[in-house]
């Protein structure tokens, strides 16, 4: 199984750019989650094209508040994973996760817009970093998961 994940769009309408990637990335994906800061309604409805999970994030238009969760939980191949944006914290990211969820092996997060793939106290987090607005010298990304008889690999791949 190959899962997409995204975050932090920041967009105002589907540029032919996000097609691009879209095209390139989540047309073959078994499932595309997006962990919030879609910004328009336009990137929700384009993305629905896909097998898609979603959470809202803090920048996101109320037509998408009122349709997603800010959090969630999900189960991918032999993993439950916790989904959330976030919130303001850029060190010691993992301990406010943590306390976000219960029985999970791992976290997928944003905000941060830092992409970060991490084992921490026998816990996965991944943070695929923004689509379109890297922060600083941090360029654009997205994460791949891909699951395959009980084994997860991840690759963070920039843009």
């Amino acid at each position: 199984m190959k899962v997409i994940v995204m975050s932090d769009t920041h967009l105002r309408y589907v540029t032919p750019e996000f097609e691009k990637i879209c095209n390139k990335f989540c047309l073959d994906a078994d499932m595309v989650i997006h962990l919030g800061d879609w910004v328009s309604p336009q990137i929700f409805d384009y993305m629905m094209q896909f097998e898609l999970i979603g959470i809202s994030g803090n920048s996101d238009h109320p037509a998408i508040v009122e349709q997603l969760p800010f959090k969630r939980t999900i189960k991918l191949g032999n993993f439950r994973f916790g989904l959330i944006h976030g919130w303001g914290w850029y060190g010691n990211f993992h301990e406010p996760l943590i306390r976000e969820f219960e029985r999970v092996d791992g976290i997928l997060f944003g905000h941060t817009h830092q992409p970060v793939y991490k084992e921490i106290n026998s816990k996965i987090f991944i943070n695929p970093g923004s689509v379109f607005a890297g922060r600083g010298s941090i360029k654009k990304s997205i994460a791949v998961m891909k699951f395959s008889f009980g084994d997860l690999k991840v690759d963070i791949v920039e843009l």
